[in-house]
């Protein structure tokens, strides 16, 4: 199973543009060529232990759909889970839309620094 989660409907049309077309790359290619899918223990990707997300955001450096991956964390405000090769948290998503995506969020073992509200 992907870390990628399937979202409730109704989605707003960005979110479920990016999760249709996230999904559709997954299931078109075999499981050995998504690190998320061919995991053992797809447990990392969403493991709150830096070690863990570290881990896996390395594994995804291969992985052929990484664009559609961070397409989708940024349309669906991903939060707590290691998308893209990084660990994305609340405030990630919406930096990345209004900055743009030329932006990343931290890579999954640093520290992202935090603004007050």
């Amino acid at each position: 199973m992907s870390p990628a989660p399937l979202l409730v409907p109704p989605l707003p049309t960005p979110a479920a543009d990016a999760t249709e077309a996230l999904h559709d790359a997954i299931a078109a290619r075999p499981r050995w060529a998504i690190p998320c899918r061919a995991a053992a223990d797809p447990a990392p990707w969403t493991s709150e232990d830096e070690e863990d997300a570290a881990w896996a955001a390395a594994e995804c450096a291969a992985c052929p759909v990484l664009d559609l991956c961070e397409a989708f964390g940024i349309a669906t405000r991903a939060d707590g889970v290691v998308l893209a090769g990084r660990r994305w948290a609340k405030h990630t998503a919406g930096n990345l839309r209004t900055r743009g995506s030329d932006t990343s969020p931290a890579p999954a073992g640093t520290e992202e620094r935090k603004t007050s509200a």
